[in-house]
């Protein structure tokens, strides 16, 4: 983008540099329509669909168990492949206590069709995970330097989370966060020095 598209850019878009929850807390005061619409949370390209029902017109249901931290089969779900990690919605919870709240998805074993669940949303099911390989790493700026702080972001628009960068191979790493993450395998960890991107890769 050159000089003059830029300054056209933001003289038509003035609210180019404001973060969501900014444009949410503006629209109101403002009275744009769509203040009080609800993020989307179906297809966008089919309209509000939700996403379950949309796959269960391809996947046939298959129920399995719902196991918590403790290796306890506590309950049931209809079909691993209809959630995600931290998802705390659509599975039944057969055992629990007085004291218990919710449950959220902290772990898949997609083979054995298992539910893993947990109240807390950063505790893997085995344990609490705090370092990830990635494979298929592709460093844009440099590659990470060893005992230097840097952030790394899972999901779109997600929180920058500080970790430190191992290179273990040509193409593979180590992410070594400082707290506990609750990560996928297959989702995409992108690593920065500040505010630069230095690329990243596929956690394992």
């Amino acid at each position: 983008m050159d000089a003059q598209t830029g300054t056209a850019f933001k003289n038509y878009f003035p609210s180019w540099k404001f973060k969501k929850d900014r444009g949410s807390q503006t629209s109101p005061e403002i009275n744009l329509p769509v203040a009080e619409k609800r993020d989307s949370q179906g297809i966008c390209f089919l309209g509000p669909v939700d996403l379950k029902v949309f796959l269960k017109h391809y996947i046939k249901p298959k129920r399995g168990k719902v196991i918590n931290v403790k290796g306890e089969a506590i309950g049931h779900h209809s079909g691993v492949v209809f959630h995600t990690l931290g998802e705390r919605h659509g599975f039944t919870i057969t055992r629990k206590g007085t004291n218990d709240g919710r449950y959220y998805v902290v772990g898949k074993d997609v083979k054995k069709n298992i539910l893993f669940v947990s109240q807390s949303r950063n505790v893997s099911h085995s344990k609490a995970e705090a370092d990830y390989r990635i494979k298929n790493t592709n460093w844009i700026a440099k590659i990470p330097e060893v005992n230097k702080n840097y952030t790394a972001q899972i999901r779109y628009h997600g929180e920058f989370l500080p970790c430190r960068i191992k290179i273990t191979g040509k193409t593979k790493a180590e992410v070594l966060f400082q707290k506990p993450v609750l990560v996928a395998s297959g989702q995409s960890c992108v690593i920065y020095d500040k505010d630069v991107c230095l690329g990243g890769g596929v956690v394992v």
